[in-house]
């Protein structure tokens, strides 16, 4: 009797452990179940501690595990891949302004050159126009040295050069009518 009743004793608690750890194994799963991975994680810690030899609810406990860590990895990919964006977007944009920058320089410079051919052509013809003034009253000092070398006065000098200037016209009218009458027909020979 005593046998029997040790082994009811046996039977008892092994079917009272089996009961417990099934009773954490189903309060997990249906955390797991409902989406509450935290709860149903500490649950299963909480049996694998007082059961430990329980199968199913390791596998239960590294099956969780494994699909945390998948969500850690593929989380930690997606960061990676944002911030690999964000550094494409970040580079591009720098580019842009880069581009942008050099092509203000390139204007500022074109004006600058624009400007500064402007100022180098002003520069030129105030030389030039002042070289042409410094001439005209060389040559007018000059040319009054000269009359008053001769002794003659400077309208004295305008008439004769007048009376030239009219002795030429008159030269180049009586050329131009020879040679109109010469051509009557008649061979040059």
């Amino acid at each position: 009797m005593r046998l029997l009743v040790l082994f009811f004793f046996t039977l008892f608690s092994f079917s009272a452990l089996a009961q417990g750890s099934e009773a954490y194994f189903h309060d997990s799963a249906k955390q797991y179940i409902g989406g509450n991975t935290s709860s149903a994680v500490a649950k299963l810690e909480e049996g694998l501690k007082k059961y430990p030899g329980d199968r199913k609810m390791r596998e239960l406990y590294e099956k969780i595990k494994q699909e945390q860590q998948e969500q850690q990895q593929n989380q930690d990919q997606q960061q990676e891949q944002d911030k690999e964006e964000q550094q494409e977007q970040n580079q591009q944009q720098n580019q842009e302004e880069q581009e942008e920058k050099s092509e203000e320089k390139k204007e500022q410079d074109q004006n600058q050159q624009d400007q500064q051919g402007k100022e180098n052509k002003e520069e030129e013809s105030k030389p030039k126009e002042q070289e042409e003034s410094d001439k005209k009253k060389q040559m007018t000092e000059q040319t009054k040295e000269k009359l008053e070398e001769m002794d003659m006065s400077e309208q004295k000098a305008r008439m004769i050069l007048e009376a030239m200037k009219n002795k030429e016209m008159q030269y180049i009218q009586q050329q131009k009518r020879k040679n109109t009458q010469s051509h009557t027909g008649k061979p040059d020979w």
